[in-house]
């Protein structure tokens, strides 16, 4: 607490409110500070008083349980009127957690979310905006990464971009999500809730020529309420039943007329997923006391199928997942906190292909046969451990914890024993044999593998408020893992938020802001699970040339696999040299108070990523690009290798504004892409084994502008509505022969521009490229060549309250002023509409130069696009009571 001046101001009386009860009181030491220790989680007013000056309020106050916010509080002298202030609207803040761009979203905001999980988690990612690199964003639940996210009714609020160069964060803060679950409620309550779509209200989906019938439908409900006078409970429960399509865009097998035909049609994929969400809060005098249960079960028909993958490619699958998660919130001392938790998390996934034939895979035409991903089952317990300590001392608070994970990992796989026929065009399948094509099969000796991977982090990190107009933020992280020779890996964070001409009497209008910070992305169970399998041990992987079998109808035996000519092995390693993916981050920026109608950020982001991931040949035959040509001899063994020699470079200009206009307010998002990357993940293979850095291009993780937005409007009569637009420009996508022309046995060797009318030569929007380069000596086209078209969407909800029955608020009331009653019961009405323009998004078109699909957009949108059903535009109805 300060005064007009700047000076501390002691002895102010302190009352903090929770759902317009009085919760707690005090009053402030000789440094003009207090500290409510032993939050519930959840949103908070306080109101302070202090002889001499005006009443100051602050309402809606979001407190993460077991964590510490600082709230500054400027008195004005009592002739000034009282000053509330609310602290999603109150303009700019110096405070590293309250950085302009951070959005907040609860209430009414939230209930306008699809409550479908899939399609809340992709709005989600939407309003966060781009993450830099190749990773994307990450979420959060109650503080952990992983997870399903939980059913909407257990949600209390949405954080997006918090405090983004925050020690405690273990990758790139921007696009970070953190879900904040709800705590046991001091009275009996609970809701009702059910959803239903029909494609009779939808448009038809443009990748099929005959439209699916199909109806999705969602029941719910939970109920909260006190145990003791110090307990309480929170349970819900979600069923959603789904009868998904899939829509295959293919060429027709069958077909061999010069001009194929292509296959449009629908797949039934239907899929069904219940959760299961309990959490149980409790007092025991300094302690509180926290538990969660969550159990999430899937299960799926059909997936696999759709884009070039035709119906037989179809498996099964299902997912069961239990988590257990305790939390113990202590304080110390009356500035200190310790908060230690504790997650058990159980998967079990199985997955059976609907057909064991060979698969067989024309590239960029169609896939056909059995599934080659087989039939896998995978067993993890997972265990995570956190233990946080928060202590506040005069300008400063200071946080400090450590990380513990542990992930127990056993998964069966026969993958790839089926075997796979590979072509490189149509005429090659026709012909079946003698003509030139790749057979690649797996022997099992043993299909099961095992792994005990570890993690850890350690982190100190300090909000310094040095002047009133200045604050430091900075922090160290530590983390680890075992299994790679790159064990410890430091990470620095500073940020640095100033206010020019800020004195602390009133909040200030104009911040300046600095940072940087480097963060690192470990070392998948996934990677290290394929080196096991794959280690010409446990399983043998073969390679056959030009085969002198053919038959789509079984697989081959070992031993015919063993005796064939030009037959070669394959594995998968991890680079002994293999180092830890690194991504350096520097930010600046700008937040500007726009009084009553809000706020405006503006950013510039600088993000280096070194030491990226990629997998690479890496004892294939010389190739030389400038002419073409391939020297040497195929090695007996292939080595696919786990490397991380990887670089990408982007530039990013965020601009994020809010504003609130009476009953209007919109947050917007515009992002300046620029990105260039000589690998796009860990799975991708470098065109050129020996030179990874001929892929270097424009990076297909970033578009070059993006805008996301969300608008709410409270109308007359208790109705709101709600937008959420998202508009990107296309992204880059690779334009590739079909075809292995550079001896690293995967068919991404890319065209060159060739002499428009010659053989070979095929005339695009791109030039004149070339399919067949080999010895002439021409320029091979840069990576990322191809631009995708334009995408935009707009989803909106109308919703409507009623309100039953009336019973006393409880909250505090004035003297001589009856209590105000507020509704016992309330139903709320939405009617919402995905893609309501109906606009065409699809995925990136075929780069595939030798396909007859060549240019064409075979599958739907992913990401902020994607379709909440089979439809192009999507109509649902969702109700719920509340009591």
């Amino acid at each position: 607490m300060t005064d007009g001046t700047g000076a501390v101001v002691p002895d102010a009386h302190l009352t903090l409110l929770h759902n317009h009860e009085k919760l707690s009181e005090g009053s402030s030491d000789a440094a003009g500070a207090y500290m409510f220790p032993e939050l519930r989680g959840g949103s908070y007013d306080l109101e302070v008083d202090a002889s001499g000056f005006a009443k100051y309020s602050v309402t809606d106050i979001a407190i993460d349980e077991g964590t510490a916010r600082r709230i500054d509080v400027h008195l004005r002298v009592a002739s000034e009127e009282q000053v509330t202030v609310t602290t999603e609207t109150s303009g700019v803040s110096l405070n590293s957690e309250e950085n302009t761009n951070t959005t907040v979203i609860k209430g009414s905001q939230l209930d306008a979310l699809a409550d479908d999980p899939d399609a809340l988690q992709t709005e989600l990612q939407s309003l966060a905006g781009p993450a830099a690199g190749p990773d994307g964003g990450q979420l959060y639940i109650d503080g952990y990464t992983g997870g399903q996210l939980p059913p909407k009714s257990s949600i209390l609020e949405v954080r997006v971009n918090q405090n983004p160069f925050s020690a405690e964060n273990d990758r790139i803060g921007y696009g970070r999500i953190d879900i904040i679950t709800k705590p046991g409620a001091v009275k009996f309550g609970g809701h009702l809730r059910g959803s239903y779509l029909n494609s009779a209200l939808n448009t038809s989906n443009p990748l099929a020529t005959v439209q699916p019938s199909y109806q999705y439908y969602s029941v719910a409900g939970d109920v909260a309420g006190a145990i003791t006078k110090n307990s309480s409970y929170f349970f819900a429960m979600q069923y959603w039943q789904r009868q998904n399509q899939n829509f295959l865009r293919a060429v027709d097998p069958n077909d061999t007329s010069a001009i194929p035909q292509t296959l449009s049609q629908a797949i039934p994929a239907p899929y069904s997923t219940t959760q299961s969400y309990g959490r149980f809060d409790d007092q025991l005098g300094k302690h509180i006391l926290q538990a969660q249960w969550v159990l999430f079960r899937t299960r799926r028909t059909g997936a696999g199928t759709g884009g070039l993958n035709l119906p037989e490619q179809a498996y099964s699958s299902t997912d069961l997942e239990n988590m257990l998660q305790a939390k113990d919130t202590v304080a110390l001392s009356a500035r200190m906190l310790n908060e230690l938790s504790a997650r058990w998390w159980r998967i079990r996934t199985d997955q059976t292909p609907e057909s064991t034939r060979p698969a067989v895979t024309v590239q960029g035409s169609f896939v056909s046969g059995g599934s080659a991903s087989g039939h896998t089952s995978n067993h993890q317990d997972n265990v995570e451990l956190h233990d946080y300590v928060t202590l506040t001392a005069g300008k400063h608070v200071m946080r400090a914890g450590v990380l513990l994970r542990s992930y127990r990992v056993a998964d069966y796989s026969n993958a790839g024993s089926n075997g796979n026929y590979q072509f490189q065009s149509l005429a090659d399948y026709h012909a079946a044999t003698p003509s030139p094509y790749l057979y690649t099969a797996t022997v099992i000796t043993n299909p099961l593998a095992r792994l005990l991977q570890l993690d850890g982090a350690l982190f100190f990190q300090d909000e310094w408020r040095w002047k009133p107009s200045l604050n430091v933020s900075y922090g160290l992280r530590m983390e680890g893992q075992n299994r790679v020779h790159d064990h410890i890996n430091w990470a620095p964070r500073l940020a640095i938020a100033w206010s020019p001409g800020a004195t602390g009497k009133t909040a200030p209008k104009t911040v300046l802001r600095a940072a940087g910070g480097v963060f690192y992305t470990r070392v998948t169970q996934a990677m290290q699970i394929q080196t096991i399998h794959n280690d010409g041990i446990l399983q043998q992987n073969y390679v056959v040339r030009n085969p002198s079998f053919y038959d789509p109808n079984q697989p081959v035996p070992a031993e015919l696999l063993e005796s064939a000519p030009a037959s070669q092995r394959s594995i998968y390693t991890l680079d002994p040299s293999f180092r830890i993916s690194r991504n350096v981050q520097a930010a600046v920026g700008v937040d500007r108070s726009l009084g009553k109608l809000g706020s405006v950020n503006v950013n510039y982001l600088y993000t280096r990523g070194v030491h990226q991931y990629y997998t690479n040949n890496v004892n294939a035959p010389f190739f030389d690009p400038a002419t073409y040509t391939i020297s040497g001899t195929a090695p007996s063994t292939y080595n696919y290798q786990f490397q991380s020699g990887g670089d990408f470079r982007q530039h990013q200009l965020i601009v994020t504004s809010d504003t609130t206009y009476r009953r209007l307010f919109l947050h917007a998002v515009y992002t300046y892409n620029h990105a260039t990357a000589d690998t796009q993940g860990v799975n991708y293979f470098p065109s050129v084994a020996r030179i990874p850095s001929l892929d270097y291009g424009r990076a297909s993780f970033a578009p070059a502008h993006q805008l996301q937005a969300m608008m709410t409007y409270k109308g007359p009569f208790r109705i709101n509505l709600t937008a959420i637009t998202s508009v990107e420009t296309g992204r880059p996508y690779n334009i590739t022969i079909g075809n292995d022309l550079t001896g690293n046995n995967q068919s991404n060797a890319r065209p060159t521009y060739g002499l428009c009318g010659a053989a070979d030569v095929i005339r695009t929007s791109y030039g004149c490229l070339d399919i067949n380069p080999t010895g002439k000596g021409e320029r091979i086209v840069p990576y990322g060549l191809g631009t995708s078209p334009t995408s935009a969407t707009v989803h909106v909800t109308l919703n409507r309250v009623f309100n039953f029955g009336e019973r006393p608020s409880g909250g505090p009331v004035k003297p001589g002023a009856a209590p105000k009653p507020v509704p016992r019961y309330t139903l709320t009405v939405i009617a919402g509409a995905t893609n309501i323009l109906n606009m065409v998004n699809l995925a990136p078109p075929n780069g595939v130069l030798s396909s007859p699909l060549f240019g064409q957009q075979l599958a739907p949108p992913t990401g902020a696009f994607a379709l909440s059903s089979p439809g192009n535009r999507t109509v649902y109805f969702t109700s719920y009571f509340s009591f």
